[in-house]
């Protein structure tokens, strides 16, 4: 009996323990978890054969949704390429956001520099209001917003001090709305696992355009704005992307990450080699200009010259015909004086 007692006590206390003395939980799925795991080389493959069709989870309808935000409308024009740069908390640099994910469809941290995820924000936004990120060499075309995917164990979708709960950082197929709570709009994490998750898009405010730095707000389900920390999670040979609430609860919870913050490094391409051509094109306009501003001034001053050349040639032909003349007179003098 006291054995049997023993035995309950001991279970119970197993049950209740703080996650901080319990074994770590999963942050991502063990790979081929999931009614549509998809191995990450054949995504390209496999994906074409369901991309366009609707999900079959009855939690997960998203046609609606997408029918509704499918004319997303983005201006090129205004918009610019770039990097999305790592800093700690205490001003190291910390890499940028790679391009590869995991095999789950999260974005992890870039190890090279041919590794870096190019994305594109449109400089047309409010800078204090929320805006879009696009990838253009991620999961794009078919995932084409860096967006916060609901993380595989959290269990809501909100975030909030005193719970681990967090998102990972992935790919969406339409934008969600600024201010919104996760919206069960097509993303990479369903994509490749079959595991419904809902996503928020326009989680990036607050861009100062001097610095480039900007925040991360997640909106919880009341429409609440928890304090948001983005961070950099050691998963086997992977560093993953992910946001959440409490970093000393993630932490004790899953193990050790490094919290990091955003930055937008401006990509220098082609349009600074037009920008550049366009400057000397001007530069050598304004030589032209001068050139020829210089040969009408030497031109001017060779008619100015001319024309008193011409006076002084003026001037001197009228002294030697007064003193010819005044020369004849004397002769004409002379010869009258003698003749008589």
């Amino acid at each position: 009996m006291l054995v049997n007692v023993l035995s309950v006590l001991v279970l119970s206390a197993v049950t209740f323990a703080s996650p901080a003395s319990r074994a770590p939980l999963e942050f991502g799925p063990s790979e081929g978890v999931g009614s549509r795991a998809v191995a990450r080389g054949d995504y390209d493959y496999k994906y074409k054969d369901y991309k366009d069709k609707d999900y079959k989870d009855k939690d997960y309808d998203h046609k609606d949704y997408d029918d509704k935000y499918k004319d997303d409308k983005w201006d090129d024009k205004d918009c610019v390429k770039g990097y999305l740069k790592l800093t700690t908390y205490d001003g190291k640099d910390f890499g940028y956001v790679g391009k590869e994910t995991t095999w789950y469809g999260a974005y992890t941290r870039a190890n090279h520099d041919e590794e870096k995820l190019i994305v594109e924000i449109n400089e047309s936004f409010d800078t204090w209001g929320s805006f879009n990120i696009k990838t253009l060499n991620g999961l794009d075309p078919w995932k084409p917003y860096f967006s916060g995917i609901v993380g595989y164990t959290s269990t809501s979708d909100d975030i909030s001090k005193g719970s681990y709960n967090y998102f990972f950082l992935g790919g969406a197929k339409w934008p969600t709305p600024a201010g919104a709570s996760a919206q069960p709009v097509e993303n990479s994490f369903t994509s490749f696992t079959g595991i419904s998750r809902n996503v928020e898009t326009a989680i990036f405010h607050a861009f100062d355009k001097k610095t480039k730095c900007f925040d991360v707000q997640w909106v919880n389900c009341d429409y609440s704005c928890p304090e948001t920390f983005i961070g950099v999670y050691e998963e086997d040979k992977s560093c993953v992307l992910f946001g959440t609430g409490d970093k000393e609860v993630f932490t004790a919870t899953f193990g050790k990450a490094t919290f990091v913050k955003l930055s937008f490094e401006e990509k220098y391409d082609d349009k600074y080699k037009y920008d550049d051509k366009d400057r000397y094109d001007d530069k050598d306009k304004y030589d032209d200009k001068d050139k020829y501003d210089d040969k009408d001034k030497y031109d001017d001053k060779d008619k100015h010259n001319d024309k008193y050349k011409r006076h002084d040639d003026k001037e001197k032909y009228k002294h030697d015909e007064k003193e010819k003349c005044d020369d004849d007179k004397e002769k004409d003098k002379y010869d009258d004086k003698h003749y008589y």
